[in-house]
């Protein structure tokens, strides 16, 4: 995309994973996270998505000193879906940031099995003989097959273009239980890694499921938010400290973000590989009919990370991007280049805005603001 606010055009090499969804994008460049950079990976979080600088506690840890942005939307939808919110982690050993209160992290999921127990009510066997058990009884009793009756009446009930939907969405549903089942089933899937705890090799933690977990866990967020589950999710990919070892790079995540030399070639095909991911979470949200658009179209997804640079842990021109227009209150398809190292703040409170809160302002000190990003806003 061109340097400066504009239409949308071929997105930078580290972006390149996610070209078929540009238009359904805006990225945001040049917004600094207001707030001082007391210790490394946590302040640009905290900023950006609490708009409070961290607080120090008793302990003499730092810690976030209010509700994340999630955590406010979710509040505000108490009781409107089954779930306020739902947190994942692809990182088997991470626990992300979603913080209730100050202080109040909740800890993310990273088990597809688990989140679909959650989902579904359906208790799934456990422990050391239980792939096998475990893959026969997602095939044999499909939460498809337990509501079955229900379905067919309904669709008795509703026009044409819902039966489609109602369809898709079943057939959404079988598809992902089948693949729980076949990845729970090693003598069935044998070239599949079930989702045990990471290997480890001196510092670095090797984990050759992530693609897998990561699909997984965004296709039972994906049927969670077209069946109207959830209207609030945080998909961490990774802990800021994960020293997990990618494909083709020499060394864990953490430590190539400091050690390799030059323009660090290996941590940007780090960076594609995890926008590859993202991209194909897209494809899930743009598959999944709703309205008259598509459940990406109904949502706005703030994606980001914990710093601006690695090696610095710099929070300066903070990688910022949104996805998905928020039922048409966000605008996609284009990058601003703010000026002056705008508060990055400020697209926090323009998403939140676009979500329904009345607010006149938002976050405390430095990091505070009372207007959004007017090129944000549809």
């Amino acid at each position: 995309m061109p340097e400066a606010t504009g239409p949308a055009a071929a997105l930078s090499p580290q972006l390149a994973p996610l070209e078929r969804h540009k238009n359904r994008l805006a990225v945001l460049s040049n917004f600094r996270v207001a707030v001082p950079n007391v210790t490394t990976h946590l302040p640009g979080p905290a900023g950006l998505l609490t708009g409070r600088p961290l607080r120090e506690n008793s302990g003499g840890d730092w810690q976030f000193d209010g509700p994340t942005a999630d955590q406010l939307v979710a509040a505000a939808n108490t009781g409107r879906t089954p779930f306020a919110s739902l947190e994942v982690s692809v990182d088997p050993n991470g626990s992300g940031l979603s913080h209730r209160v100050a202080g109040d992290r909740i800890i993310a999921e990273p088990s597809p099995f688990a989140l679909y127990e959650r989902l579904t009510g359906q208790a799934l066997p456990a422990g050391p003989d239980a792939a096998l058990e475990r893959s026969k009884l997602l095939l044999r009793r499909s939460v498809i097959d337990l509501v079955g009756d229900d379905l067919t009446r309904l669709r008795q009930r509703v026009g044409t273009a819902d039966r489609i939907r109602l369809d898709q969405h079943e057939a959404s549903v079988r598809a992902l239980e089948l693949r729980l089942a076949a990845l729970g089933d090693e003598s069935a899937a044998p070239a599949c890694v079930p989702f045990d705890a990471p290997t480890v090799t001196g510092d670095e933690r090797v984990h050759p499921a992530m693609r897998e977990r990561c699909g997984l866990l965004g296709d039972l967020l994906a049927v969670a938010l077209a069946c109207d589950l959830t209207r609030v999710i945080s998909v961490w990919y990774s802990d800021p400290l994960s020293n997990l070892l990618y494909d083709g790079v020499t060394m864990g995540h953490h430590q190539l973000t400091h050690e390799e030399a030059g323009d660090q070639p290996m941590v940007d095909g780090v960076v594609q590989t995890i926008m590859g991911d993202l991209a194909l979470f897209l494809d899930k949200l743009v598959a999944l009919p709703e309205g008259d658009g598509t459940v990406l179209d109904s949502l706005g997804l703030l994606c980001t990370s914990d710093c601006a640079r690695g090696r610095t842990h710099s929070i300066d021109d903070y990688p910022i991007l949104v996805a998905g227009s928020m039922g048409g209150r966000l605008r996609t398809g284009f990058h601003h280049r703010a000026a002056g190292g705008a508060n990055a703040a400020e697209v926090t409170l323009t998403m939140l805005r676009a979500a329904g809160l009345e607010l006149p302002t938002w976050g405390e000190g430095t990091a505070a603001v009372s207007r959004g990003v007017p090129e944000l806003e549809a």
